[in-house]
């Protein structure tokens, strides 16, 4: 069989400028060359002890999420808890749930939008979900694996082994601080590498057995989420693959996270109690450290074990391509890589509706969505890049 030679963006649009075509990729050149240096893999600011320049916030969760995810336990959250005010009282109250529809952010938390376990009446749901909206059905809510202590007080997770961690000589100068933090733990590491995860007071573990019906329900309604979720009421600018469905996590109401790359030194991280007003629960803070960011929080306002850790579940995927084929993919997120499971560093997928049209049968073609990546792109050249992705079907 003779090879087809590849067709050049001159042959399709001869006297067009600032654009190429790679494969099925068609690139559109929005803006002139640019003399800025690309900020999207720079250190984080949000550094205890200092900041530094020209960085993007966005690192710290994904370094933390690169690394914990070795552990096998589900995606890790930077930031285990929603701050948003407007979330349901129960929501506010629980944190994340088996049944959860939600958006992993660049932040590093869970942007929850409704739970397919409830009806549209109950009170996680009320204004939340899709127009017809029916709840999953005959699951059995007592096939439910629960471990009330699956970390026990004081329990870290590392990333590596080559994380180090022993307890403060003192006394507690908190109370309610369990006897196994004491006046605090302290980590060290040689690494350049690394993230950290610290349960001062433990954490519990569910995860819904029926994974199956999981799977079959998310697979018969991702297009009506998707509508709903972008187009619909909630606008959400997800880009496409970012919907995810929980079946399992692991929760705690104290914690602390750090994640540290390209240290320059042995990084040491002290994780203390501190003193709340009015005597209430204890809180957790890390000491400042010159290498390595971190974050902590804890519920104080509930008690209750409402930080989520790590979440696990699936994927949600829906690809359209121009030449009117639909696929679609629910992926178990324990079989997927960390590039596949991390957030874009800026939301930059939009869903396009083009009409095409025939000369000389119009509007014969169908409506069909193109996804448009529009993510701040430096290319060598210096170019912002505006990418109209077509996924071709096999059949071309």
């Amino acid at each position: 069989m003779t090879a087809v030679p590849p067709i050049s963006s001159a042959q399709f649009f001869p006297r067009a400028s600032d654009f190429s075509i790679t494969g099925p990729v068609f690139n559109a050149y929005l803006s002139p060359p640019s003399e800025t240096v690309p900020t999207s893999r720079v250190p984080t600011t949000h550094f205890n002890g200092g900041s530094r320049a020209n960085t993007a916030s966005w690192v710290e969760s994904e370094v933390y999420a690169q690394n914990m995810l070795l552990k096998k336990q589900g995606y890790p959250l930077w930031k285990p808890k929603s701050g948003n005010l407007r979330l349901p009282e129960v929501y506010k109250r629980e944190g994340v749930q088996i049944g959860d529809i939600g958006i992993l952010t660049e932040a590093g938390s869970f942007d929850y939008l409704f739970n397919v376990c409830y009806g549209a009446g109950h009170p996680l749901n009320e204004g939340r979900v899709p127009e017809g909206f029916e709840p999953m059905r005959d699951l059995d809510d007592d096939d439910i694996e629960v471990f009330a202590q699956e970390y026990e007080p004081g329990e870290f997770v590392t990333s590596h082994n080559n994380i180090r961690g022993v307890n403060i000589e003192g006394d507690p100068p908190v109370s309610g601080v369990p006897e196994e933090v004491g006046a605090g733990l302290s980590f060290s590491s040689t690494a350049s590498k690394g993230a950290l995860l610290v349960l001062p007071e433990g954490g519990k573990k569910a995860d819904h057995m029926q994974r199956k019906k999981f799977e079959k329900y998310a697979a018969e309604h991702a297009r009506t989420w998707y509508k709903y979720i972008i187009d619909g009421p909630m606008a959400r600018e997800a880009h496409n693959s970012s919907l995810y469905l929980v079946t399992g996590y692991h929760k705690t109401r104290a914690w602390g996270v750090s994640s540290f790359d390209n240290a320059e030194g042995s990084v040491s991280m002290n994780f203390i109690p501190r003193r709340t007003l009015g005597g209430g629960l204890p809180k957790y803070w890390f000491r400042p450290c010159n290498y390595a960011a971190s974050s902590s929080g804890a519920d104080d306002v509930y008690g209750s074990q409402s930080g989520c850790v790590f979440l696990r579940g699936f994927k949600i995927a829906i690809r359209e391509s121009w030449l009117f084929q639909t696929s679609l993919t629910v992926t178990d997120l324990s079989r997927l890589h960390a590039d596949e499971l991390l957030p874009k560093p800026a939301v930059g997928w939009l869903t396009m509706s083009w009409q095409w049209s025939n000369p000389l049968q119009p509007n014969s073609f169908p409506k069909h969505d193109l996804m448009m990546d529009n993510t701040d792109l430096t290319c060598p050249s210096g170019y912002k890049v505006c990418q109209l992705i077509f996924r071709l079907s096999s059949e071309c």
